[in-house]
């Protein structure tokens, strides 16, 4: 490449940063992130703000509620897949998945989530605590500490 040519290249990337830095969305955390819909989930209906009820594991980070449409994906974890690329059942996955079938077995399979957003795949993305005789245990922070994922 030409001298002139990297040397315009660069004036301009440096001219158009300033203008892309002000635009970018400011990170955030789950009290403060947006509750938006992808197109794609406008069959979905409204997010709800939270749901209690009755779960049960799909996978390590995915749950189905009683009378949900959509199902409930933990915040910010990431569990083993329940199945590989060849569809066969990981043994991993089946470990995360009943890791968080024994969590939420302690509070007889009820518990409460605060929702945060859709994600790509339509699911409700969302903070979910089950309540025990002793405490409240956060499913994704107990999915941590147990080290599953």
């Amino acid at each position: 490449m030409r001298p002139t040519v990297l040397a315009t290249i660069l004036l301009l990337a440096a001219a158009v940063a300033p203008a892309f830095a002000q635009g970018r969305p400011k990170p955030t955390s789950p009290s403060t992130a947006p509750a938006e819909k992808p197109g794609e989930c406008a069959t979905a209906g409204e997010l709800p703000k939270t749901w209690e009820g009755q779960a049960f594991a799909i996978d390590g980070h995915t749950l189905g509620g009683t009378g949900l449409k959509s199902h409930l994906r933990l915040w910010g974890i990431r569990a083993p897949e329940l199945r590989d690329p060849s569809r066969a059942e990981s043994v991993a996955g089946m470990r995360a998945r009943a890791i968080l079938e024994d969590l939420l077995g302690k509070a007889n399979h009820t518990m409460s989530c605060r929702a945060i957003r859709w994600d790509r795949e339509c699911r409700i993305v969302a903070q979910c605590a089950v309540a025990t005789a002793r405490t409240a245990i956060d499913l994704g922070s107990a999915m941590l500490a147990i080290r599953i994922v």
